[in-house]
């Protein structure tokens, strides 16, 4: 276990519950998150609204997690 980047990791984890609720499988839904933050940049809210790019492309944004448990 390591330090993570708060704003990468609520960006990941946007992403991966959408993918959930869009009927992906647990497992599907991580690695099409994770994929969509290596393809960056992505838009994200900057401080006054207004979308920023930010590059979390780099392994220490998204490689932290790992699904645990009940993969199904």
């Amino acid at each position: 276990m390591w330090s993570v980047n708060d704003q990468s990791t609520a960006e990941l984890m946007i992403r991966f519950y959408r993918s959930l609720r869009d009927g992906m499988s647990k497992d599907e839904a991580l690695r099409a998150a994770q994929i969509e933050l290596i393809r960056g940049p992505i838009e994200v809210p900057g401080e006054n609204g207004e979308l920023v790019p930010k590059d979390y492309s780099a392994p220490y944004h998204w490689a932290a997690f790992q699904l645990i448990g009940d993969w199904q």
